[in-house]
Formats: C-alpha cells, structure tokens, sequence
C-alpha cells in the first residue's frame, strides 16, 4: 500500500494507481478510504468503468442501493456501446462478458434492494441465461426465491 500511496502523491490523476489503492483498501476493510480512492480514481478518468463498478459493489455493501444502480448502469451502458467489448445479448455470441455479468448481477441484486422486485427477477433470469460464476449465482437467488 505504500508504495501506491506513493505513487498517488506523486501522480494524483493515475486512475489505475488510485484503483489498486482502492482495492487494497478494500482487502483491508478500509471502506471509507477505498470509496474516496473510487471517487478519486473516476474523478481523475470518468471512463474507468472497473472503478465504476467496484464503487458500485462497495455502494451496495453499505445500503446503498441507489446509488449503486446509478453506477451499475453506467457500465452496462459503456459495456453495451458501439465498439465496446462485451456487447449486448445477441452481439458476439449473445453472452455477456465477464464485467457485464458482474454488474448486471449486481444492478439486479440493488432493484431486489430497492424493492422493484420484479425488475429484480428479469434481471437475475436475464444473468442466469449467461455462463459462470454470475449466471451460477443468479440461478441460485432465482432457486432462493422459488423461481427456477
């Protein structure tokens, strides 16, 4: 951690640098300080949609559902876009890429949160589609509810 910590004073708009420190701050259970690296990190570089979506799953972590699904959308859009690498069902295979799946799980997971319940569903059945561990576990809330 120090030697990013270093790297940050030294270059305070790295977006990757101030990404790994927030994970290692995460590994260390740090929340605050990780959110204020994300914060940082999409300051610096609005594009960096990893730091997007780990801001995201941390928002979810601490009830906050909202905002989590403000994020979450905002990659599924990036990862949806012209030219984007994972793009949506029906392009390249019809799967979702291994980010896409990440926060298409999770975007179900904050509607479940926020009570739109039946958003919630569609989301998770449209993950469970998919392959992996993503489409594993949203197979698994669908079995949890009594919907498979």
């Amino acid at each position: 951690a120090e030697a990013l910590e270093r790297a940050v004073a030294l270059a305070p708009l790295d977006a990757e640098a101030r990404h790994h420190l927030a994970l290692v701050r995460l590994a260390r259970g740090e929340t605050a300080a990780a959110r204020h690296e994300l914060d940082r990190c999409l300051e610096a570089d609005p594009g960096h949609h990893r730091a997007r979506l780990d801001r995201a799953v941390l928002a979810l972590s601490r009830d906050e559902p909202a905002a989590a699904l403000a994020d979450l959308d905002a990659c599924l859009d990036a990862c949806f876009a012209p030219g984007a690498e994972a793009g949506p069902a029906g392009a390249g295979g019809g799967r979702l890429g291994v980010a896409s799946a990440r926060a298409a799980y999770y975007r179900a997971a904050a509607l479940g949160a926020l009570g739109r319940r039946a958003e919630a569903e569609a989301a998770f059945r449209a993950v469970a589609t998919g392959t992996g561990r993503y489409a594993e576990e949203a197979r698994r809330v669908l079995a949890a509810e009594g919907d498979t």
